[in-house]
């Protein structure tokens, strides 16, 4: 029982550090920043191996700019016959930009389903690490 709680743990803890948005340090007098957008994922509802691709569509202050991009799959752990996988993209944005966005899932069934965060869309404030 140890074993599985610690498991469960490193795999927690691993998926939290995958991820987390993170944004990179820009070069000093550098406008712009790269920013990692990962879509949300229920690992206890979905599992990843039916998923085809997901894709973000973002925009820039307020929906300008608008782009779609496959996330990447990235293989995380796999425990007890489950797979576990993240899905991210790393964009370039001008520091102070917010990144509004939203997920479309693509699933093996040919189903489509979208996340716009409960119809409030995603919205990040990118700015230069300290």
């Amino acid at each position: 029982m140890k074993k599985i709680i610690l498991c469960f743990l490193s795999v927690t803890l691993i998926m939290g550090t995958l991820l987390m948005p993170k944004t990179v340090h820009a070069a000093e007098n550098d406008e712009w920043v790269v920013y990692r957008i990962s879509a949300p994922i229920s690992y206890d509802k979905v599992d990843t191996r039916d998923i085809k691709n997901i894709t973000v569509h973002f925009g820039v202050n307020g929906w300008n700019e608008i782009k779609d991009v496959e996330l990447s799959r990235h293989f995380v752990d796999a425990y007890m016959g489950r797979v576990f996988e993240a899905f991210w993209t790393d964009v370039y944005v001008k520091k102070g930009s917010t990144l509004d966005y939203c997920f479309k899932y693509d699933f093996n069934s040919n189903e489509v389903k979208w996340d716009n965060n409960n119809g409030k869309d995603y919205h990040v404030v990118v700015s230069q690490l300290p």
